[in-house]
């Protein structure tokens, strides 16, 4: 089964970012203490593949999923070949209105990303 893997660094290090799950924390911060990265798997068999995205985030809302969705299938993926999975941090920035409750959207980190390929 041929497989093959990507990452692209998506740290916001040039502004304050607010995070996502800690609700103590009011203000954003600009220190980062570890890059956030999207890694991808491809995986094909035959005529089957599939997509596994990671992020360094505490989830992947709607927003993401299908800003991703529309992306990806662009290059000719279906929706049912894409996995997307978060790490649960509570330390990345929020990048979805998914993570509003926990903390303010900083959207820019994910609909500014450098291209993936």
């Amino acid at each position: 089964m041929p497989a093959r893997v990507a990452s692209c660094d998506v740290t916001p290090r040039d502004r304050q970012v607010r995070l996502a799950g800690d609700m103590l924390r009011t203000t954003p911060v600009s220190t980062v203490l570890d890059p956030i990265e999207i890694s991808v798997l491809l995986l094909e068999c035959s005529a089957r593949r599939c997509l596994i995205f990671s992020f360094d985030l505490m989830v992947v809302g709607s927003e993401l999923q299908n800003m991703l969705h529309e992306k990806v299938q662009r290059l000719g993926f279906g929706a049912d070949e894409i996995v997307l999975l978060a790490w649960h941090t509570h330390s990345a920035p929020a990048t979805d209105k998914a993570c509003q409750l926990p903390g303010v959207p900083d959207t820019d980190t994910m609909t500014k990303p450098r291209d993936i390929r």
